[in-house]
């Protein structure tokens, strides 16, 4: 029902007064944030006036209400006219983000959801100029952001929220990461808390990913709790806020010159609290301890009437017996990683997560340490949100294809794709993410995704020793793709051209390179437009995809880069990947899709082990990436 402006300023004249009197409505109305227009306020009255606002915003109405009601008893009118101008002006377009609507509101900036010039949906976090202008030493403010969001721009995995850009412009600092359908931990609690066994598991183990990660890198989160664990519509945890914002407000250090507290007590290791210089990753790992009780008790374990009361608990108090009943061994793992001196916690992420695995009693779960095994997950409930539209680079907008799952199953995040044509088993090995590191060493070691040897072993063990065991990396980033050296003994060549080692070079759109003299690739990268939607479970996104054939040496076996989605193909009797095709596979939330002809039109299936079809007279199965598959 279309209201007109006399007819909302009737409702909110009923509004105010059936509740409070009018100086308290006042009151409350002239907490209107200039800078936000949000209200700062819980009062009923003006959280109906917040619904009608939000109302009239969709309807593109807010401006044309404002304005017939300005005069009329309604002091907020004018601020919110002055806040919606400010809007209109300069906050639509942000250097070359278009942006959508705000989102949330961080401690000091807001967050909103954005395009960028290709179109694809991004989450853009703003701080203005006149916020950067409250802080005494604005230079030192600005090159620690600059440092700071250089370092969370090298983090790359499933588990954290990626950064794909950040900056100042005209002395407001931005920051963008991918966009995530889904909603926070914070959220999550506050539907259903504590949470089942499983599912509270499981979002921990995917953060202590997360956090490997980060460690690896030589950095520290140091602001982890529930707002800051993101999880996409498959309940994927996935960290967020990589110490940026909260860098910029209050240092490295917990207390200001005057005392007060900054950052989020409830979630604070000891060592943190007393400001010690060395902090390291074990910080973080305080936190999940903290985190995971709050899942499966459904309270903190310290709670007191102030901040300060919160942080003495920290440092002196033990963790209490939860008011009900969990597992002994998990409830003994938090008070593992809530250890006082962090030199009894466990030395790091990935050996806090084996003692997780070791200790969980259900047998149909599997835990995911570096690059292998599946988690069992819990889809959440998101709001469904209608498909952006996307750029397509050619001055138009194409629209998002939106498909229907066609099962609840949970797809992997890797396969093994194997057609089998005259005894030769031809394999496709498909990775859901953003990278993949290619050398000697098996998948069994650390942060490794493809095993690149000659085959068979016996007869080329000097070509297998010319590759190193961590040889070069293929990854994408804002859009592009690229390969890089990782400092390999007998080096990569792409096209003819060494390539300098821990130099990214941008990948053409087919090109050849050399491993170590002895394997020939022939990469193809892949466009991606438009991007699809399955229904509320999320979106692929338009980033390119790397396909990678073997040349020689076991030209059987090929490798695709999935982030964004595919056609695949089966020409002369091998794999092969391309823009558009009858059947593509997709990558939503870095797990695996298939749609097309053979789901039949608008539908998508999840890819599941032992998840097959048929075509052209073959006969197409998916599994697990085992280690011995590519030995």
């Amino acid at each position: 029902m279309s209201l007109s402006p006399k007819e909302i300023s009737s409702l909110v004249d009923e509004c105010l007064n059936n509740f409070l009197a009018a100086e308290q409505v006042k009151l409350a109305l002239e907490k209107i944030d200039i800078h936000t227009g949000r209200i700062e306020s819980s009062n009923t009255e003006s959280i109906y006036l917040q619904n009608v606002i939000k109302y009239l915003c969709r309807h593109n109405r807010l401006e044309e209400w404002l304005n017939a009601v300005a005069d009329d008893g309604f002091p907020f009118a004018e601020r919110y006219l002055e806040c919606i101008t400010q809007m209109s002006s300069k906050d639509k377009q942000f250097g070359s983000y278009r942006i959508i609507s705000r989102v949330g509101q961080g401690t000091i900036g807001n967050v909103y959801l954005a395009h960028d010039e290709n179109g694809h949906r991004v989450t853009l976090k703003l701080i203005t100029k006149e916020i950067v202008s409250k802080f005494s030493n604005k230079e030192e403010l600005l090159q620690r952001f600059q440092r700071e969001s250089n370092y969370a721009m090298l983090l790359n995995h499933p588990h954290i929220v990626r950064t794909v850009d950040s900056g100042n412009i005209d002395g407001n600092l931005y920051i963008a990461s991918e966009y995530i359908v889904g909603k926070s931990l914070e959220d999550l609690l506050k539907d259903s808390s504590p949470l089942p066994v499983k599912q509270a598991v499981t979002i921990i183990s995917d953060v202590l990913l997360g956090l490997e990660e980060i460690s690896k890198n030589n950095l520290v989160h140091r602001n982890l709790k529930p707002s800051n664990i993101l999880l996409s519509a498959d309940g994927m945890a996935k960290i967020v806020d990589l110490g940026l914002l909260r860098s910029v407000s209050s240092d490295a250090t917990l207390l200001t010159r005057t005392g007060n507290i900054m950052g989020t007590p409830a979630y604070m290791s000891p060592e943190q609290i007393n400001a010690e210089k060395d902090i390291d990753i074990r910080t973080d790992l305080y936190s999940v301890g903290v985190i995971f009780y709050l899942c499966l008790c459904g309270d903190l374990p310290f709670q007191g009437s102030s901040a300060l009361d919160i942080v003495e608990m920290h440092l002196k108090s033990p963790v209490p017996e939860p008011s009900v009943s969990i597992n002994k061994k998990l409830l003994d793992f938090i008070r593992h990683l809530m250890e006082k001196d962090r030199s009894l916690r466990p030395a790091s992420p990935k050996d806090a997560l084996k003692i997780l695995a070791s200790i969980h009693e259900d047998p149909e779960s599997t835990f995911a340490i570096g690059q292998l095994g599946t988690i069992s997950r819990i889809p959440i409930s998101v709001e469904k949100q209608a498909p952006d539209a996307t750029y397509s680079g050619t001055g138009t907008i194409v629209t998002q294809n939106v498909l229907t799952p066609t099962s609840t199953a949970s797809p992997l995040q890797s396969t093994k794709l194997v057609c089998e044509v005259e005894g030769v088993q031809h394999r496709l090995f498909v990775y859901a993410k953003d990278s993949l590191q290619i050398g000697r060493n098996s998948i069994e070691k650390e942060q490794q995704d493809i095993c690149l040897r000659p085959l068979p072993a016996k007869g080329n063990e000097d070509g297998i020793r010319q590759i190193s065991g961590k040889h070069f990396k293929i990854f994408v980033q804002n859009g592009s793709a690229y390969i890089q050296d990782l400092g390999s003994t007998v080096g990569t060549t792409l096209d003819g051209r060494q390539l300098i080692a821990n130099e990214a070079v941008k990948l053409p759109a087919l090109s050849t390179a050399v491993v170590a003299n002895v394997i020939h690739l022939e990469i193809s990268v892949i466009d991606n437009s438009p991007a699809d939607t399955i229904g509320e479970i999320g979106s692929c996104r338009c980033e390119p995809s790397v396909f990678i054939r073997r040349k020689n040496n076991t030209p059987h076996h090929s490798y695709l880069l999935l982030v964004g989605k595919a056609a695949l193909k089966w020409e002369d009797a091998s794999f092969c990947a391309m823009e558009k095709g009858s059947n593509e596979i997709l990558n939503v939330n870095n797990t695996l899709w298939l749609s097309g002809s053979v789901c039949g039109d608008g539908k998508a299936e999840p890819i599941g082990e032992g998840y097959s079809f048929s075509n052209q007279n073959s006969r197409f199965s998916f599994g697990v990436i085992r280690a011995e598959d590519q030995k």
